[in-house]
C-alpha cells in the first residue's frame, strides 16, 4: 500500500490474481503508516492511518472469513470501491486521502488527494537552480507519470537528455581548437556522449542505453510500458543531476580553500 501511494500512478492497475486473500486485505485495509511529504507542512512526515466506522465493519467482515464466496465475488467479479484516509504526524489537520478500486483481479487507484506529484515534489525541488529553464521539462515529466502518461514522460526526459546535457556540454566543447563539429552532428546519440564524455555527467556517460531507452519507449512502446520503466530513467536523469551537484560543490569547497589559504598568507606576510 505505500507503494501504492507514493509511488504508483492514477489508473494504474495492480493484478490480485496470484495473490492471497489476507494479501489482498492487507492491502485494501491497509493498517500502516506512511513516510513522504507532506504539501501542507512543506516537510517530509509520517501519515498516520485514520479510523473509519464503516471501513473498520466492512474490515472486520472480510478478516472473520476471508475465504468466503461473499469475499471472491467482492474481490474478483463484483466492482467495489474503498477510500482509506492519513493525517500528518505534525498537523492532524492534513489529511492524505486515497480511492482506489477493486475490480476484475485488480487493484487500482483512483484518487488521491494530495496528488503524488504534490508529494513527490520535494524529491526534486533540489534540481530547480541546476537545471535553470530545463526544470519545467523536469516537472513535466513527472507530472504526466503520475496521471498514467508514460509515453508523454518520457518525451520530457529526451528533452532534459537532449536540450540540457548535451547541449550545455556541447556549447562548451565546440569552440575548443581540434573540434570536429561535421564528425559530431553526425553521430549517434551514444557516439556524441563518448565525444562530450569528459563534460557530462559520470552517471550518464556510464548509462549511454538510457536515450535509446527514452527514444524506443516514445516511438515503440505502449503507455504501461513506459510506466513500468519510468522510475529507473528517472533515477538515472536524477543521479546524473547529482553528479552536477557534487562537482559544483567540490569547485566551491576547493575556491573557498584555497581563498582563505591566500588570505592566511597575506596576514603572515604582513606581520
Amino acid at each position: 500500500m505505500s507503494e501504492l501511494i507514493t509511488k504508483q500512478p492514477l489508473y494504474h492497475e495492480i493484478d490480485i490474481t496470484n495473490m492471497s486473500k489476507p494479501e489482498i486485505l492487507d492491502i485494501i485495509f491497509y493498517k500502516g503508516s506512511i513516510d513522504c511529504f507532506c504539501p501542507y507542512c512543506n516537510n517530509s512526515s509520517i501519515f498516520i492511518k485514520v479510523p473509519d466506522r464503516e471501513q473498520g465493519t466492512k474490515e472486520k467482515a472480510m478478516a472473520e472469513n476471508p475465504y468466503s464466496p461473499d469475499i471472491d465475488e467482492k474481490l474478483f467479479k463484483e466492482s467495489e470501491t474503498f477510500q482509506i484516509n492519513f493525517s500528518c504526524s505534525r498537523n492532524n489537520s492534513h489529511i492524505l486521502n486515497i480511492i482506489y478500486k477493486v475490480e476484475n483481479n485488480t487493484i487500482t487507484k483512483i484518487g488521491q488527494s494530495p496528488s503524488l506529484f504534490d508529494i513527490q515534489k520535494n524529491d526534486f525541488k533540489k534540481y530547480r537552480k541546476v537545471l535553470d529553464n530545463n526544470y519545467s521539462d523536469l516537472s513535466k515529466a513527472i507530472l504526466f507519470y503520475t496521471y498514467n502518461n508514460g509515453v508523454a514522460a518520457f518525451t520530457y526526459i529526451r528533452r532534459i537528455l537532449e536540450n540540457f546535457f548535451i547541449k550545455n556540454a556541447y556549447e562548451i566543447k565546440k569552440d575548443q581548437p581540434d573540434w570536429d563539429d561535421k564528425k559530431y552532428k553526425e553521430c549517434r546519440f551514444k557516439e556524441k556522449i563518448n565525444l562530450l564524455k569528459d563534460l557530462l555527467p559520470k552517471t550518464l556517460v556510464n548509462n549511454p542505453s538510457l536515450y535509446s531507452i527514452v527514444s524506443k519507449g516514445i516511438h515503440e512502446l505502449e503507455e504501461e510500458e513506459c510506466l513500468l520503466y519510468f522510475e529507473a530513467v528517472k533515477k538515472c536523469i536524477f543521479l546524473s543531476l547529482d553528479d552536477i551537484i557534487e562537482v559544483d560543490n567540490e569547485h566551491k569547497s576547493q575556491k573557498n580553500n584555497k581563498s582563505e589559504l591566500s588570505r592566511i598568507e597575506n596576514k603572515m606576510n604582513n606581520k
